[in-house]
């Protein structure tokens, strides 16, 4: 990881994800997290054909009743996996990848050269999405949480979604918050609460971490202040991996033996584990 002058820097998704990647081996992941564990790729991928029904006729047969292309975002799309998988799956729509990650955007790039419908677009999502609207469907997976006003941002992507159509997000809720008290914090100004790890020690710096974390009745409340309607809810198996490594910034020898103990516990049944809430949310009409 590079290294920062400021010391006030607040570590980024990508940098934070880079710095874990690089600690474990590859073959080890099964699907890596933040999209989950087991089958879950696979429920999210199905989502737009599963839903849009003023899109999908005959839901063994594509059929374009809606006289125009698809459109599909993956916000926070890091190197693109899921962008690649979303472009292959349905051909006949524009797949569009958004990151603020320069590095990631390159990787995404060379991911999805050889697709004609995928698009990676580096930059803030905040800013890009305006431009680019509507989309019939919008993945944020494990990203509204690491925006600077969460709030904000959930009304942002909902704004960027045609009447009728769909978004899924995931996000920590309070098993999160479970998993690390001592860094369990309240901003009052937005009323949700927030990890944060201040001063972590890496090969080349401190960095600060911080993530917020959205409770079941928070998000209820926030998207009751929306144009969204939560249509499904449920929970992801995230990659234990993840938590092994940020547990090993803590440099406490228990934590890290819980968390290398779940990792086991995982390796041997992949359905166990920690999860992360998924949200699937339609737009009123």
């Amino acid at each position: 990881m590079k290294s920062y002058a400021d010391p006030d820097h607040i570590v980024s998704r990508m940098e934070l994800l880079d710095f874990m990647n690089g600690r474990t081996e590859e073959e080890d992941l099964s699907w890596i997290s933040p999209v989950g564990h087991d089958t879950s790729k696979e429920m999210l991928i199905s989502l737009p054909k599963d839903n849009l029904e003023y899109w999908y006729q005959n839901r063994s047969e594509f059929e374009n009743i809606a006289g125009r292309r698809l459109r599909i975002a993956d916000i926070g799309c890091g190197e693109g996996d899921l962008t690649k998988s979303l472009a292959s799956e349905y051909s006949k729509a524009d797949v569009f990848g958004i990151d603020i990650s320069a590095e990631a955007i390159k990787s995404s790039i060379i991911s999805l050269d050889d697709l004609d419908n995928g698009f990676a677009i580096g930059g803030d999502a905040n800013q890009i999405l305006p431009e680019l609207r509507d989309f019939d469907f919008i993945y944020a997976i494990n990203v509204v949480q690491d925006s600077k006003n969460p709030i904000k941002f959930l009304h942002n992507l909902g704004n960027s979604l045609r009447d009728g159509g769909y978004m899924v997000i995931t996000v920590p809720g309070e098993e999160a918050l479970k998993m690390f008290p001592e860094h369990r914090k309240f901003d009052d100004e937005k009323g949700l609460p927030y990890m944060i790890m201040e001063n972590i020690d890496t090969e080349d710096s401190k960095i600060h971490w911080k993530q917020y974390a959205i409770p079941e009745e928070d998000m209820d409340k926030l998207v009751a202040e929306t144009d969204l309607k939560i249509v499904e809810s449920g929970d992801l198996r995230a990659d234990a991996t993840g938590l092994s490594d940020l547990m090993e910034l803590l440099e406490k020898e228990e934590r890290k033996e819980e968390a290398r103990k779940i990792e086991r516990l995982q390796q041997k049944d992949p359905k166990s584990g920690p999860s992360v809430n998924y949200y699937l949310m339609r737009k009123k009409q």
